[in-house]
């Protein structure tokens, strides 16, 4: 499945995956696609909003604080006195990486991104401001509440929120790992404001459920970046891969969480490349949650990551090519040092379906042509699902992943 090419002189080997040193060499990045790409609606802010919304009722509903967790406050408390400034820091850390993000979001004129962590900053403190009217019977002062003072309501921490909010909203839009750093910003933050910010326990995290609903409904609401990287970025992943191209350029057919680019290698065959992305994980992840809710049986994997879904569309790939439908050629499939997935096939798929069905006799007649191609493709279908109900796993590889 890889491409015959010897590496780069001068390469490295990174997890399997050949990398140039010269991709390695071109700085940190923090925003995971350039500015000005189409903006869309994910569905993980839904399966983000709805939670947070619920868990926040409850805990609003759950106010004044049980027995439980005063215990649980009582512990916090017993804490020694000589960690404070450690959580202290941790609970300050919320702040300082949101202002940050937004700080930096400025310099590289992300205006975008700058507001709509505004925007989240601002309905996070109204949830906040509400949820304390609801739950202590008055509206709290609003300085004291977003200075997070010493008169700030225990429920909820709404400094805590608008931070929360503004590092849940920035997110999509960084690199994969400023997104994990900025997970355990959140998580030990929260672990240091329950500690020493003065709130209650359940306070502190309806705090952080308000800014999750609130940074995922800014997103609903405004969509988010595709994700995609730049040509200039595809060009070296395939660098990074062996494959050496000549022209590329976006495709102008393109689906949700994987980007097409189309091209041309040195010796000029057509390529496709699908590079998967954020986005193509979490499809993956709202697809398995929908077939386990509606339907029976195996799905794709929870955990299909996004070099899993390359390579699992590049074996299917190969399963049908093997199996007689037309397709494309598999060059390779990978990982490049940004953490994106690429899928390279080769050829044209239109010249494929002639060629095959021109065998067969059918090459005269498009309607014919198609007709052919898809009973084709319907007896394997039939054929792995019988492979399935006979206890055959080997052959359980649905072909509708194939490209």
């Amino acid at each position: 499945m890889a491409d015959d090419r010897s590496p780069e002189p001068g390469s490295v080997v990174d997890r399997g995956v050949v990398a140039s040193t010269a991709a390695l060499r071109r700085g940190l990045r923090v925003f995971a696609a350039p500015p000005g790409q189409p903006r869309a609606r994910r569905a993980t802010d839904v399966v983000m909003l709805v939670p947070a919304l619920l868990g926040l009722l409850l805990a609003v509903a759950a106010y004044p604080p049980s027995s439980f967790e005063r215990s649980l406050e009582r512990f916090l408390a017993s804490v020694p006195s000589w960690l404070d400034p450690a959580w202290g820091f941790l609970s300050d850390g919320l702040w300082l990486w949101a202002v940050l993000l937004v700080v930096v979001a400025l310099l590289s004129r992300r205006l975008v991104v700058a507001g709509e962590a505004l925007a989240a900053v601002v309905l996070a403190g109204l949830l906040g401001i509400v949820a304390a009217r609801l739950t202590i019977g008055e509206w709290p002062d609003l300085w004291a509440a977003i200075a997070g003072t010493s008169s700030a309501p225990r429920f909820p921490n709404v400094r805590v929120a608008e931070a929360t909010a503004v590092i849940v909203a920035v997110s999509p839009h960084l690199v994969r790992p400023l997104r994990r750093f900025g997970r355990w910003v959140v998580i030990l933050g929260t672990v240091g404001a329950a500690i020493v910010g003065g709130g209650t326990p359940i306070g502190t995290l309806a705090a952080v459920l308000i800014g999750v609903a609130a940074a995922a409904a800014v997103n609903l609401a405004l969509g988010t970046s595709a994700g995609r990287p730049g040509l200039e970025d595809v060009r070296a992943g395939l660098a990074q891969l062996g494959v050496r191209v000549s022209e590329l350029a976006a495709a102008r057919r393109q689906i949700a969480g994987v980007f097409h680019v189309s091209g041309v290698d040195d010796q000029g065959r057509p390529l496709l490349v699908k590079v998967y992305g954020r986005d193509a994980s979490d499809t993956q992840l709202v697809s398995k949650l929908w077939r386990s809710v509606w339907y029976r049986g195996d799905g794709p994997a929870m955990g299909l990551g996004r070099l899993q879904s390359a390579e699992h569309e590049a074996f299917v790939t190969l399963l049908a090519r093997n199996a007689g439908v037309a397709t494309r050629e598999v060059v390779t499939a990978g990982a490049t040092v940004d953490d994106d997935a690429l899928l390279v096939l080769r050829g044209d798929a239109y010249a494929a379906l002639s060629a095959a069905l021109s065998a067969n006799g059918a090459a005269g007649d498009a309607a014919a042509a198609l007709r052919s191609a898809l009973e084709l493709y319907n007896r394997k279908q039939a054929a792995a699902a019988a492979a399935r109900l006979a206890g055959q796993t080997h052959l359980a590889t649905p072909l509708s992943s194939g490209s």
